[in-house]
C-alpha cells in the first residue's frame, strides 16, 4: 500500500457495483457464489449490450492465494471486473479486533469507483436481465417518476434461492430458469436485520445505489462500524435524514436473488456486532475515508480465448432437470419455513415464558437439522432422540 499520487481523471462510467470478499470459503463455497454472480450479471449486460456502460468491483481482502487467480470468469464477467487488492498483512490489521472489516473494503472499492451512480452488493446476489434493464431505464431517465433520481437512495429485497439448490453447485442456465419460473415461489430472505426493532421502517437490503455525489456527501459506510450488521441500516438512517429512500418493488423493479447458504449456528453469526445506535451525524467518516491517499494492486481481466458463459433462452433444459429443479425449490422453501417456526418458537415464546429446557432442545433440534435435505430431517430426529435417551439413561433417570 503506498500513497496515492495519481491525479490523472479516470473515464467515467453510468454504472459501478462494489462489494468485498476473501478466498476463504466463507460459510461453503463463497468463489462458487461470486464467480456464479459475476458472470450471471455478465450475461445478462451482454445481452442489454451495457458491458461498456457498468463495472463490477470486487476489493479482495487478505486472500492468501488472490481471488482473481481461482475464478472462472467468462469473457463478459472478465470485461467488467475489477479486483482491488489489499495485502493479507494490511488487511489483517486495518481488521483490528474484527474478522473481517465489513465495511473498509466496500469504502475503499467506492473511491476507486468511476460510475455515475454507485451501488453497494453483496458478493452472492443475482441480478435478472429484467432487473437490469428496469434500473438502466431509470437512471437514464426513460421512466416518468416523481421523484429525482440523483437525489434518492435506491434499496432493493431480495429473495432466496435454497440451499437445497444451491449445494449442487447449479451453472447460471439452471439458475436462469429457477429465477424466471419459479420467482414468486421463492422465500423473501434477510429482510429483518435490528434486534431491537428501533428502526422499524428500514428493513435489511441486498443492493443499496445513489448517485456518487451521495456517497461522497455522506461519507459512504460509518468505519467504525468494524463488526457485523447494522451499517447498512446506519447508511439508510443517515441518508435518509437528509433525503428520500425508495424500494425497487415499490416502482416496478424486479426482486433480486440470493445464493443461500451454510449458516454458523441459530445465532447465524456468532461474532461480534456493532452496537445498534443511530448516527446523528450524516457524515461520519473523515476526508480520507475509503483509504484514498492510499493506492492498492488493481487487476482488470483482459478477455482471453474461454468458454462462453452467456445465457441463451433458447437452451431447453430437459424436463427431468426442470422437475428437479422445482423439487429443490419446493423442498428448500418448506426447509426455510420450518426452521423459521422454530426460531420463533426459541426467540419468542420459550423466551418469554423462560421454558429453558424446551429452549435447549429447540436449539438442539435447529442446529441438526440446518443444511441438510429435508428428506434426511426423519432420520436426524430419530438419531437425535436416540442420543437423548442415552443421555438420560446415564443420568440414572431411565
Amino acid at each position: 500500500m503506498l500513497p496515492n499520487t495519481d491525479t490523472m481523471k479516470k473515464e467515467e462510467l453510468l454504472l459501478s457495483f462494489a462489494t468485498a470478499a476473501r478466498n476463504d470459503q466463507y460459510m461453503g463455497n463463497s468463489n462458487w457464489r461470486l464467480e456464479t454472480a459475476l458472470n450471471y450479471i455478465g450475461s445478462n449486460l451482454e445481452k442489454l449490450n451495457r458491458l461498456n456502460n457498468f463495472e463490477f468491483i470486487v476489493t479482495d481482502w487478505g486472500s492468501e492465494i488472490p481471488l482473481r487467480k481461482v475464478l472462472k470468469l467468462s469473457p463478459a464477467a472478465q470485461k467488467i471486473t475489477r479486483f482491488i487488492s489489499v495485502e493479507q498483512n494490511i488487511a489483517l490489521e486495518l481488521n483490528k479486533s474484527s474478522r473481517f472489516n465489513t465495511v473498509l473494503p466496500v469504502n475503499i472499492a467506492f473511491r476507486r469507483s468511476r460510475g455515475k451512480y454507485i451501488a453497494y452488493t453483496c458478493s452472492d446476489i443475482l441480478y435478472s436481465e429484467d432487473f437490469l434493464k428496469a434500473l438502466f431505464e431509470i437512471i437514464d431517465g426513460k421512466r416518468s417518476l416523481d421523484f429525482d433520481v440523483d437525489q434518492t437512495l435506491f434499496l432493493t429485497y431480495r429473495r432466496d434461492i435454497p440451499q437445497t439448490l444451491t449445494r449442487h453447485l447449479p451453472d447460471i442456465f439452471m439458475l436462469d430458469w429457477c429465477i424466471h419460473n419459479l420467482k414468486n415461489f421463492l422465500p423473501y430472505g434477510g429482510q429483518t436485520v435490528t434486534r431491537s426493532f428501533r428502526v422499524p421502517i428500514y428493513k435489511a437490503a441486498a443492493t443499496l445505489l445513489m448517485h456518487r455525489k451521495l456517497w461522497y456527501e455522506c461519507g459512504a459506510f460509518d468505519e467504525r462500524l468494524i463488526y457485523w450488521g447494522w451499517s447498512e441500516i446506519d447508511l439508510m438512517h443517515r441518508v435518509a435524514s437528509k433525503y428520500s429512500y425508495k424500494y425497487f418493488d415499490a416502482i416496478g423493479v424486479p426482486d433480486v436473488f440470493h445464493l443461500d447458504h451454510k449458516r454458523l449456528g441459530i445465532n447465524m453469526y456468532p461474532f461480534k456486532k456493532n452496537e445498534e445506535v443511530l448516527s446523528e451525524i450524516f457524515n461520519p467518516n473523515p476526508d480520507s475515508w475509503g483509504l484514498k491517499d492510499f493506492i492498492f494492486e488493481e487487476n482488470v481481466y483482459s478477455v482471453p480465448q474461454s468458454k462462453n458463459h452467456s445465457i441463451d433462452h433458447d437452451v431447453t433444459l430437459s424436463l427431468r432437470v426442470k422437475v428437479r429443479l422445482t423439487c429443490w425449490a419446493v423442498l428448500g422453501w418448506a426447509q426455510l419455513q420450518a426452521l423459521k417456526i422454530l426460531r420463533v418458537l426459541n426467540y419468542s415464546l420459550f423466551a418469554q415464558f423462560r421454558i429453558s429446557v424446551w429452549k435447549r432442545r429447540i436449539i438442539s433440534v435447529t442446529e441438526r437439522l440446518k443444511g441438510k435435505p429435508v428428506l434426511q430431517w426423519p432420520v436426524e430426529l430419530w438419531h437425535l432422540w436416540l442420543e437423548g435417551i442415552r443421555r438420560w439413561r446415564g443420568r440414572g433417570r431411565l
